[in-house]
């Protein structure tokens, strides 16, 4: 029902049973019975009235529960599930509480919760239509007692006894069982009570009932004696050509004496004494075993030795002698291979001539003379000897030298080959080349024919890599590379009148002389290699001047410039709105060379003025002209005066609360209009803007102004006419499910400054909902269906709106809206 009266009148009557506590004559009644309930509104502007009615039920419909029974809790039963049947669907809620120790797992408003502990679960049901509640109660009962478990005596492993079988027992009634151990090994039955073990450990039987799943554990230690004696085999000597025999002796460190028995074997080699005694003896080298056994427990140990002999004579290696050089002075003897170490002496001896400098005694004398050494060897632990000899010669004769005379250096000729290929040269030969005074080698300096490329003093040695012998030979080489005088003249400057100039070069150095000029940015005509060239373009050219004689050259240059023809800028002062005449101005003058003249006559007459004023529209050629006589040219064109124009397009009826864009349109260029200028200033978006927005509140008429840069103005008027109709518009039904769409009730409209107060009521009149100062259309701060923070459900609801216009007026807006989930 909808109605814009300000003050409506609402009266409510109740029929079939029904029953009004209070508030018959607001829009929110209260009530306490099922019947028919009407409600007549009406309009005391106008006298008219709009009637509608409701009907109320009543529903006592109790739901149906029963908590069920409860399986036992045990140990292998930990938690288990309720198994409750109650009335179901959508309009039903459940709710269980725990008491006398119970727990339950997770959710307790699910029909059948999990649980983890004895005790009372109660199970109330709603029906959530009417509020009707039942309930019911059941008792977890539990079963946790433990069986009564003995894992048996301990005992212990020998290296006799190996393996045991351990004997457990269990009571409390049916069970399995388990064995772990520690340290120690299961062989057999680990689920049975006597399992078959061999190794000492901590062994752990395990008994869990069959009924409950309740379990309990027992341990039993195994020890172990399998300690073998402990004994040691005491080194034996070396057996050599002077000691034929040695001992073989074992010492026991327990068991103690009297609880052990010993036995001897020759792995290699032959006892030589008795094999069951701890002590024995051997004359032949090899390896022998003895076991030794604890009678007390058969635990034995075996230990093992070796028995070593030498009676080798010692090895005599002697390298070649070698030679006595012009390098070499003396030589150092080897005997590398022979017998080494603290067991061996040393002992040289020389003939034929031969001199031990030092170390005579040592495995590497040395001597200094050709002749004949001969190194003994002695092994001091048996004494035998050995003898060996080498020779040492003599090689020290020195090369041969010598260079032949060089050529000179010259400007051409920059680099010279040395000739000392008569020197010794060859295999054995080295030669290397040295430099005195400034000389410098470019290539060669290890061969007979080096090249060089300075003066100085050359110094060659020749080296015979066999002896070691030097000798050496020195030449001297000079040069001529004095360059001739260039000397290039004097520059010059082309322009259009002199498009070519002759450059003249000399030398004053005696005899003849050649010539050649380049450029690297200019242009040569002619003469390129003569005294005298010709140009015709500015830039650097260089004379090069060479002397036959020794090749060298000398360089000069000059500078050619070029003054291009002038060139210039005009700059234009066209007619205007207010001066009729325009003005023509020679500027930014380029090129050429000062001073300049002018010409505003297309070059009939010239002078120093650079100003021309009071010039009539027209077309006229300007001309400027340097010091050369050289000259260029513009065109220049005075226009008419400009006068400017201004329109504006039409506007169509403009609604309430709409804007609209003015669109005026002028023959000013667009870089040329200096401002722009509306009035009255009031609801348009910009004064001094070409395309303000107007959003008037009542028809206006706009006038506009443009001005150009030359302050020469045009002026056009628009009117814009405004519908003051309001358009206000309230959906009647909105779905709040978010699913992103018509979530929010939103009141739309335009020309609204602000809906100052927006209220949501049931059918009953109670207000559900409030919020003042929304901004139209904002979809962000509707009605979202609910009140007090809680979803309501689908139904039709009241709504009633106070609204604010731009222009000030304030009107009652209300009506109905109907909620879709």
């Amino acid at each position: 029902m909808n109605t814009s009266s300000t003050n409506p009148q609402f009266s409510w009557t109740a029929s079939n049973g029904g029953s009004i506590l209070s508030g018959a004559g607001t829009p929110t009644p209260v009530i306490n019975a099922p019947g028919t309930y009407t409600l007549t509104v009406t309009n005391p502007e106008n006298g008219c009235t709009d009637t509608d009615e409701v009907e109320i039920f009543n529903d006592a419909n109790i739901p149906v529960v029963n908590a069920g029974n409860a399986p036992t809790l045990t140990c292998a039963l930990t938690q288990t599930t309720l198994n409750a049947t109650a009335s179901s669907g959508t309009n039903f809620t459940y709710n269980w509480t725990a008491s006398n120790g119970g727990h339950i797992l997770g959710s307790s408003t699910v029909l059948n919760p999990a649980i983890d502990e004895p005790g009372t679960y109660t199970l109330v049901v709603t029906n959530n239509t009417n509020g009707c509640t039942r309930s019911s109660s059941v008792t977890a009962l539990e079963n946790v007692t433990p069986p009564v478990v003995d894992a048996g005596p301990g005992n212990n492993l020998t290296c006799d006894i190996t393996s045991l079988t351990l004997s457990g027992s269990s009571s409390g009634g049916n069970a399995t069982y388990g064995w772990q151990t520690s340290g120690g090994n299961i062989v057999s039955g680990a689920g049975t009570l006597s399992p078959l073990i061999n190794r000492a450990g901590t062994y752990t039987l395990t008994a869990t009932l069959s009924s409950n799943g309740c379990s309990a554990s027992d341990a039993v230690q195994i020890t172990v004696d399998t300690i073998s004696p402990l004994f040691s085999i005491a080194p034996p000597t070396l057996l050599t050509c002077d000691v034929t025999s040695v001992p073989l002796t074992g010492n026991v460190q327990q068991p103690a004496a009297g609880q052990v028995s010993a036995l001897w074997t020759a792995l290699s080699g032959q006892l030589g004494g008795p094999a069951s005694t701890l002590n024995t003896s051997t004359s032949s080298p090899g390896t022998y075993q003895l076991v030794v056994e604890n009678t007390q427990n058969g635990c034995s140990a075996t230990r093992q030795v070796t028995v070593s002999q030498n009676i080798q004579q010692p090895t005599v290696v002697v390298a070649p002698g070698g030679v006595i050089t012009c390098q070499n002075t003396s030589v150092q003897l080897s005997s590398t291979g022979s017998s080494a170490g603290t067991g061996f002496t040393y002992f040289w001896t020389a003939s034929n001539g031969g001199t031990i400098v030092s170390g005579p005694g040592t495995p590497s004398p040395t001597v200094s003379s050709a002749g004949n050494y001969t190194l003994t060897i002695e092994n001091t632990a048996n004494g035998c000897t050995s003898s060996a000899s080498t020779v040492v010669t003599l090689n020290n004769t020195p090369p041969v030298s010598t260079i032949a005379q060089p050529e000179i250096l010259t400007c051409t000729r920059n680099s010279v080959t040395l000739n000392a290929t008569s020197s010794s040269n060859g295999t054995p030969f080295t030669a290397v080349w040295n430099t005195q005074g400034g000389g410098n080698i470019v290539s060669g300096q290890n061969s007979l024919s080096p090249v060089i490329n300075k003066t100085g003093t050359y110094i060659l040695t020749v080296s015979n890599t066999q002896n070691g012998c030097t000798s050496s030979a020195q030449v001297q080489v000079s040069s001529d590379i004095t360059p001739p005088n260039a000397e290039a003249g004097n520059g010059g400057e082309l322009h259009c009148n002199q498009s070519v100039l002759t450059l003249n070069g000399t030398s004053s150095t005696p005899g003849t002389m050649q010539f050649g000029w380049s450029t690297a940015n200019g242009n040569l005509v002619s003469g390129i290699n003569s005294a005298a060239a010709q140009a015709n373009k500015p830039g650097t050219y260089i004379l090069t001047v060479t002397n036959p004689q020794n090749g060298c050259t000398s360089s000069d240059n000059l500078l050619l410039t070029e003054v291009t023809p002038p060139s210039f800028a005009i700059t234009l002062f066209q007619p205007t709105c207010k001066i009729a005449t325009g003005v023509a101005e020679f500027s930014a003058v380029s090129g050429g060379k000062a001073p300049f003249e002018y010409s505003f006559d297309g070059g009939q007459t010239f002078g120093n003025a650079t100003e021309l004023d009071n010039i009539q529209p027209g077309s006229y050629s300007l001309v400027v002209k340097d010091d050369y006589g050289c000259t260029a040219a513009r065109p220049a064109t005075i226009n008419p005066p400009f006068l400017p124009a201004l329109s504006i397009d039409a506007v169509d009826l403009v609604q309430f609360g709409d804007s609209v864009r003015l669109q005026p349109a002028t023959n000013i260029a667009p870089g040329l209009v200096a401002s722009w200028e509306w009035s009255p200033a009031a609801d348009l978006s910009c004064i001094n803007c070409r395309n303000p927005w107007a959003k008037p509140t009542v028809s206006t008429e706009y006038l506009l102004t443009v001005k150009d840069v030359n302050d020469c103005s045009a002026q056009a008027r628009v009117q814009v006419r405004v519908n003051r109709q309001r358009n206000i518009y309230a959906p009647n039904v909105f779905s709040p499910n978010d699913d992103g769409e018509n979530e929010r009730f939103i009141i739309y409209g335009k020309g609204v400054k602000e809906i100052r107060t927006l209220q949501i009521f049931d059918r009953w009149g109670s207000m559900l909902w409030r919020a003042d100062g929304l901004t139209a259309g904002d979809e962000n701060a509707g009605w979202d269906g609910t009140s007090r923070g809680d979803p309501l459900n689908p139904a039709v609801f009241v709504w009633w709106a106070e609204i604010e216009f731009i222009d000030g007026l304030k009107e009652i807006y209300f009506g109905d809206v109907t909620i879709v989930r």
